[in-house]
């Protein structure tokens, strides 16, 4: 089982970031190891987890999404926290 959180990934010094994090149109994040085009967090997120599972020995294994999530308050300043749909 897999809780992401993907407020924690994002910060105010990236333009795109929110909207990479909410699946809305980004320029996406290039992975060089990977060459990888991500155009959202959360499938970012989850090829890491298959990597370290395959990594550890346990590639065989399904993955769930347990828990995700956005806060309603966070820290000053941080982008998209706020009582109001962001969506």
């Amino acid at each position: 089982m897999v809780n992401t959180y993907l407020f924690f990934g994002i910060s105010s010094n990236q333009p795109d970031a929110l909207n990479y994090a909410l699946f809305k149109p980004n320029n996406g994040v290039f992975d060089k190891a990977t060459r990888i085009n991500y155009m959202n967090m959360f499938d970012a997120r989850m090829d890491v987890a298959y990597s370290v599972m395959e990594k550890v020995g346990y590639g065989d294994m399904d993955l769930v999404v347990g828990e995700m999530g956005w806060p309603s308050l966070g820290d000053p300043g941080q982008p998209g926290v706020s009582l109001s749909p962001l969506i």
